[in-house]
């Protein structure tokens, strides 16, 4: 399991996501370093997305982050180019069928994908939207207490008839171990202007306190991604945030189009990381 704090407005998208990989059957810690998190654009889109739920079976050959950097750089390069829609529904058949394949339990292999960003329909258009691809949830993203066979998609736009601009607070994974009212809080906090900055030192907050729970904060890692993203910038912004001080960072991994790259680490010193090779 794990949990994704998303925050989005109209201007920025903020998403927070944890790192560990836990064994559903024991409840044992298999690692601290799979990356949930991804910067993507699309045709017509850009997006930070966040999963949860199953990572990968126990004989460790369906790993679902590699799975998702399989399937969304070909969707995203898909010529001629999809629209996110037909990217969406591509990516929730490709679901489906990808977890029917795997022989697991059907519980185990609950599982939610959650992309937050903007769509522009035309160029001069860029609306802000959540989606979410799921076989766990139901249609108010509230988890669902058996898993579904089949993925199914929901979406989240702004109101045509809205009074002020939209705010959208979505825990992902391990909801038991948060509240509604840090879900408000951080609700509350979109609409007073703040900064990108100031929202991630919210979620951080959440974090902190949902791995404290005292039932449900062991399925949630101590070392955690950030993502920002703002309309008015083609660029992200990705933040590690360690348990303990390390020289080694934690990149979110990124599909464009063009290229993708998965699996990016950071090493600031001193001496060469662990991982040189000569």
């Amino acid at each position: 399991m794990t949990l994704v704090i998303t925050a989005l407005k109209p201007e920025f998208v903020v998403q927070l996501s944890d790192m560990r990989l836990t064994d559903l059957s024991t409840l044992e810690v298999r690692n601290e370093e799979q990356r949930k998190a991804i910067v993507m654009s699309t045709a017509d889109a850009r997006v930070s997305v966040g999963w949860c739920g199953f990572a990968h079976d126990r004989h460790n050959r369906n790993n679902t982050g590699d799975w998702l950097m399989d399937v969304l750089p070909r969707l995203a390069s898909q010529q001629p180019a999809l629209r996110f829609p037909d990217f969406v529904n591509e990516l929730v058949a490709s679901a489906t069928a990808h977890f029917q394949s795997i022989a697991e339990p059907l519980d185990d292999k609950a599982c939610s994908i959650v992309m937050a960003g903007w769509a522009s329909p035309r160029p001069d258009i860029a609306v802000p939207f959540a989606a979410r691809v799921s076989n766990c949830e139901d249609e108010k993203w509230q988890r669902l207490p058996h898993a579904r066979p089949t993925f199914d998609q929901g979406w989240l736009w702004p109101s045509e008839k809205a009074t002020r601009p939209p705010a959208m607070v979505i825990f992902s994974g391990t909801q038991q171990a948060t509240t509604q009212e840090w879900a408000n809080a951080i609700g509350m906090l979109l609409r007073r202007d703040p900064t990108p900055t100031e929202v991630m030192n919210a979620c951080l907050r959440v974090m902190l306190e949902a791995t404290a729970h005292p039932t449900y904060g062991g399925l949630i890692g101590r070392n955690w991604v950030g993502v920002e993203m703002r309309l008015d910038c083609p660029e992200a912004v990705a933040h590690y945030f360690p348990e303990h001080d390390s020289p080694q960072q934690f990149m979110p991994n990124l599909v464009t189009p063009q290229q993708a790259f998965k699996d990016v680490r950071i090493w600031a010193g001193p001496d060469k990381p662990p991982w040189w090779k000569h």
